[in-house]
């Protein structure tokens, strides 16, 4: 067997995995959980229209959402053949490393740790609840950047040219995005694991439900996969203006130019409100996904333009149009 076929078969095998590893979105209790989510809003505002599965995604479509699965693929390959750069990374950026040297670093200066006297079960929650809003935080101020450097949006741009919206969207992130993310979520597990640490002892640990974030899972259980499908699931505002729901999400993808800069929040609703650029979904039915055509800089279905598309941009010089958006707005439906 050939070396390219291996790398084929391993990527093969990669995605796989996907579907039982709590630590992936793709982990099917979250298929499922989003499965009865949107079946059960279906059901209360359904349309005589279409079919449930019609509103979920439209099938008739699917074939432009073939880079989605091809860089899912990408990453098997690069995983598999220990050429992914945070492989190396990891070795040395390890989160216990770092703890252990922010641990000793920061004794000089704040003075021997004296950990609080908390039941374990609350330590758990309130270290856990301090993940969950540390993670959200550092995954909005990053994308944040994406759309607010006009560099940076050359690369965030791979995502956002999908026209077809699944949960393999998730996976359709350029190398560069993908490692500035990982690193800043390294960055605030160390800093946040640090100081939980301090404050209740080495033997601190967060709330977890299958060995992930407990928080993180109940997210992903309710409906996270449905960020990226075309069922426009809005909550009321007083509940967006907390949490983002998958039609808030999915304006964010949307090709004008001004909803793309609006709900940047991955989970929580909260920095969106500081930034100015929280945007109600409940109105929006249907959305065109992608980039807006002249300013796409690759052909949102091809892998090799995908991954040498924004790096000629950023030589040629970036152009990114499109207005900000309007503090707490809700856009009528836009066509599609």
């Amino acid at each position: 067997m050939s070396a390219a076929t291996d790398a084929l078969w391993a990527a093969a095998s990669h995605l796989p995995t996907k579907l039982i590893s709590p630590e992936e979105r793709l982990f099917w209790p979250y298929l499922l959980g989003a499965g009865l989510v949107a079946a059960l809003y279906w059901r209360w505002h359904r349309s005589a229209n279409t079919t449930f599965w019609n509103w979920l995604w439209p099938w008739r479509k699917l074939g432009r959402a073939r880079l989605d699965l091809t860089l899912a693929l990408t990453w098997g390959v690069l995983h598999a053949g220990g050429l992914f750069v945070l492989t190396a990374l990891s070795l040395t950026l390890s989160t216990l490393g770092g703890v252990l040297w922010l641990l000793s670093a920061s004794e000089p200066l704040l003075g021997p740790a004296t950990p609080l006297n908390w039941p374990t079960w609350l330590v758990a929650w309130v270290y856990g609840l301090a993940l969950f809003i540390a993670w959200d935080g550092s995954r909005f101020f990053v994308h944040w950047l994406m759309h607010k450097s006009d560099w940076l949006w050359q690369f965030h741009q791979v995502h956002h040219s999908a026209e077809v919206m699944t949960p393999l969207t998730l996976h359709r992130s350029h190398p560069v995005e993908a490692t500035l993310f990982a690193l800043m979520q390294w960055l605030v597990t160390v800093v946040v694991t640090t100081m939980a640490v301090r404050l209740f002892g080495p033997h601190a640990s967060p709330a977890t439900l299958l060995g992930v974030n407990a928080l993180g899972f109940a997210a992903s259980f309710l409906g996270g996969n449905l960020r990226h499908s075309h069922a426009a699931i809005a909550y009321p505002d007083w509940l967006e203006r907390i949490f983002i729901s998958p039609a808030q999400h999915q304006l964010h993808h949307s090709t004008d130019g001004r909803l793309q800069r609006s709900n940047l929040g991955i989970w929580l609703a909260v920095w969106d409100r500081m930034a100015g650029s929280l945007v109600h979904g409940h109105h929006a039915q249907v959305v065109t996904f992608g980039v807006a055509q002249p300013e796409c800089n690759h052909d949102p279905v091809v892998l090799g333009s995908a991954l040498i598309g924004p790096f000629r941009a950023c030589i040629s010089g970036p152009n990114v149009t499109g207005s900000e958006p309007q503090p707490d707005a809700t856009p009528g439906a836009t066509s599609g």
